[in-house]
């Protein structure tokens, strides 16, 4: 182990006999070995199976740990994902190569399908680096799992759902689940990969059969027990049901009765890191592009408008074209080599036909130079063939004004700097190690991307950082550190420039209790040998799908993450349960909101609120009742004055801040954030104070005796026989306050005036000094 890098870059020796691409579902699936013979036919053409594939070598100790692990995980699958193995050697280094090894052990994900390289037409599978516990089968497993689309089953709620579904599917049976379960599972999503093009799959909540599937012929919706796997034929109104066991390999062989017959190219599908799937052939031909008469955009649909191009946030390019007529498919060809070459994936590119009719709408609003007349003739031929209307960055592109491109079609360089011009600069220049730290340590939850060197921001390199942050700028913070910090280029194991990389805080163990100000972060390197822009684009959209949990992209919702609903917040009044709630979250989120109020279900509902919006972090939402509570409230400074309020508690770290302003979502989860962040100063606590079961008592609230007002008018009607009049008391009573306040005022005076003559002597001094030291310095 003690020989040069390039010795890992090596490939499978172990030889096995050739097997079919498409492997039998087996529940006791095992790795496979893998070598130069069978890589391309089980891994990389195999567009109907994903691939988890380790990497090791003689002499890894690390390796030898990370085997039965891996195996586990296998096992765990089932055949569901192929997991294989590459034994590292000297003379095999193909594989090692085309995966771009530089360390052992290694884990890499390949899904099923391609990616294009919009700019080279060449289509890859690009492997997606595992970064998680090399301890855990079940960590390993769940990116496995993550590695199958999530696309190709549609879930539907009723009858004009499926009725939608079957005229989707065409030609092609249909194969129905009935579920118990919210999300679809890892089985079926295999299945659908496995059967692409053969079969279309539907699934159904068990709660909807009725509705879904109340009108099929000859089916009891009142017998089936989920899960139950059903096959329709087209047009057939009777299904036909799967009777043997619910196990991958048996489902399999049902639904391979019923599929249709694979396709004669049967490669995989290719996808644009742009957004959807390419618009080209995948197999043998895929490198070749389109045929010469069709259009090289991806088509966006009128109905698809909104949520394709409105709705993200990345800049977009709507190219509406009369598709229709031969001259301007040819127009929006040469616009598109233009697009490709400036601007490369770093805005959305897409197209609108303008000869359909259903685009009309969409083409008069944003296009109606290229509105074809109502003649069909004279109309047209006046008008423009292609218009490229470029709306800006954000999520309210509805209520923008796009740009409309006035250059020429066939320059490349006036089309990238008209698109390159509307892509905002979220970067953050670092020029300092001190600026470095501060910016690690602001929101350290989100990952950092740092580009090392000395690229300008209007060099190649610098637009293309800047298009890869307003891309991924809600999922990371991007800076750029300049060579002169020798410093932090150590510390992140730089030695060459340019050069990419990431910080970030790896996925959190079972039974981790992160604490903020303490996140280990890790760092990761580039993986590839040059900054090409569609390699780091594609890394950070496999980083955001793995590490953060999240999908996305340009054409994708802007990469903005997705929360799912938090659990519901409960009410706890023992110690207890406030442990079994917050004792394995990083952090404790405590409400204090009193129990049987007139607003208790609004302030709940406030707090759940703030719990579903801040779902993707580490911290648990609970309620204490402040009243019942008080020495637990006290604790964390909240007096029933300040009610409702909230403490956010380390319970591992005893510290916790508290927050007592508006009582709002908005402003709970902010100052969560400030809390992540570091920006919100805690507070230490000696312990965590135990709740009370029951409550407390109520606390008991004696009356103070409060002397009786009354009116010196009052007091002088009243006369006691034999004593001093009122009148006459109230005489004495004046005249000596207004004898105190005299002698006041004359201290205040004398005060005063000997304070003046201190004054005066000090200053006659000062003039002596200064009168002195005049006459040194003559001298």
């Amino acid at each position: 182990m003690a020989r040069s890098l390039a010795l890992l870059l090596s490939v499978v020796a172990l030889c096995v006999s050739r097997t079919s691409p498409v492997r039998a579902l087996d529940a006791d699936a095992g790795v496979i070995t893998l070598n130069d013979d069978n890589w391309s036919d089980l891994v990389m053409n195999n567009g109907r199976e994903a691939w988890v594939v380790s990497f090791g070598a003689d002499g890894c100790a690390p390796c030898a740990q990370l085997a039965p692990t891996f195996a586990k995980a296998a096992k765990h699958m089932g055949g569901i994902v192929n997991f294989g193995h590459v034994h590292v050697a000297d003379d095999t280094m193909l594989i090692a190569k085309s995966a771009g090894l530089t360390k052992i052990p290694h884990v890499l994900g390949y899904p099923a399908h391609k990616t294009l390289n919009p700019y080279t037409k060449k289509t890859e599978k690009i492997g997606v680096e595992y970064r998680n516990s090399t301890s855990s089968h079940k960590r390993i497993a769940e990116f496995a799992a993550g590695l199958l689309p999530e696309d190709r089953v549609t879930r539907v709620v009723d009858a004009d759902a499926f009725a939608t579904a079957r005229a989707d599917a065409g030609d092609l049976p249909i194969a129905v689940l009935i579920t118990g379960k919210e999300t679809t599972g890892s089985l079926f999503k295999s299945l659908a990969l496995r059967f692409r093009a053969r079969a279309a799959f539907v699934e159904v909540h068990a709660s909807n059969v009725d509705d879904v599937l109340g009108g099929a012929s000859g089916l009891d919706t009142t017998a089936i027990e989920p899960p139950a796997l059903l096959a329709f034929k087209k047009d057939a109104q009777a299904p036909i049901a799967h009777d043997g066991e619910m196990k991958p390999a048996a489902l399999a062989d049902f639904i391979e009765t019923h599929a249709a017959a694979a396709p004669e190219d049967d490669a995989p599908e290719v996808m644009d890191p742009r957004g959807g799937k390419a618009n080209v052939n995948a197999g043998e031909g895929a490198n070749k592009g389109p045929k010469d008469d069709e259009s090289l955009f991806p088509a966006v649909t009128p109905d698809k408008f909104h949520d394709q191009v409105l709705k993200p946030s990345p800049v977009a390019v709507v190219v509406f074209t009369r598709l229709g007529e031969r001259e301007c498919v040819d127009v929006s060809r040469t616009l598109a080599k233009s697009a490709i070459k400036g601007v490369n994936g770093r805005v959305s590119l897409m197209e609108v036909n303008a000869s359909a009719p259903e685009a009309a709408a969409l083409v008069a609003k944003y296009a109606p130079e290229v509105l074809t007349g109502t003649d069909g003739k004279d109309e047209s031929k006046s008008k423009k063939c292609v218009a490229a209307v470029l709306f800006p960055h954000g999520s309210e592109k509805e209520d923008s004004d796009p740009d409309t491109y006035e250059g020429d079609v066939a320059d490349a360089d006036a089309f990238a700097q008209w698109a390159r011009e509307a892509i905002p600069d979220f970067t953050m220049p670092l020029p300092s190690p001190k600026l470095v730290e501060a910016f690690m340590q602001n929101d350290p939850y989100s990952p950092k991307i740092f580009l090392f060197g000395d690229a300008k921001p209007d060099s190649a390199l610098g637009l293309d950082f800047i298009a890869l942050a307003a891309n991924f700028h809600e999922d990371y913070n991007f800076a750029t550190v300049p060579s002169s910090d020798v410093e932090n280029a150590r510390r992140f194991g730089v030695t060459s420039y340019p050069a990419l990389r990431m910080m970030y805080v790896p996925p959190l163990k079972d039974g981790e209790n992160p604490e903020s100000g303490q996140v280990q972060m890790q760092v990761a390197q580039f993986p590839g040998h040059a900054l090409d822009y569609l390699y780091m684009h594609s890394w950070l959209d496999q980083i955001r799908a793995q590490v953060l949990g999240k999908d996305g992209g340009v054409g994708s919702e802007g990469g903005a993450p997705k929360k799912g609903k938090a659990d519901p917040v409960k009410v706890v009044g023992t110690s207890s349960e406030l442990d079994g709630e917050c004792g394995g979250a990083g952090l404790c989120v405590v409400a204090f909101v009193p129990q049987d109020d007139d607003d208790t279900e609004l302030r709940t509902a406030i707090v759940q609120a703030a719990a579903d919006d801040k779902s993707d972090r580490p911290v648990k939402f609970v309620v204490v009742d402040p009243v019942a509570q008080r020495s637990f409230a006290s604790a964390f400074e909240v007096s029933a004055a300040d009610v409702p309020a909230v403490a956010v508690i380390s319970t591992r770290k005893n510290r916790f801040a508290t927050y007592t302003h508006t009582f709002n979502a908005d402003g709970i989860a902010r100052f969560l954030d400030d809390v992540l962040a570091a920006k919100q100063r805690t507070r230490m606590i000696q312990e965590i104070p135990k709740l009370v079961p029951g409550g407390e008592a109520p606390e008991v609230v004696y009356d103070e005796e409060v002397e009786e007002e009354f009116d010196l008018a009052d007091i002088m009607g009243e006369d006691v026989e034999g004593e001093v009049t009122n009148a006459e008391r109230l005489s004495r009573i004046e005249r000596e306050l207004a004898e105190e306040e005299a002698e006041k005022q004359k201290k205040e005076e004398d005060a005063a005036a000997a304070a003046k003559k201190k004054a005066a002597k000090r200053k006659k001094k000062k003039k002596k000094k200064a009168k002195g030291s005049g006459a040194h310095s003559e001298l």
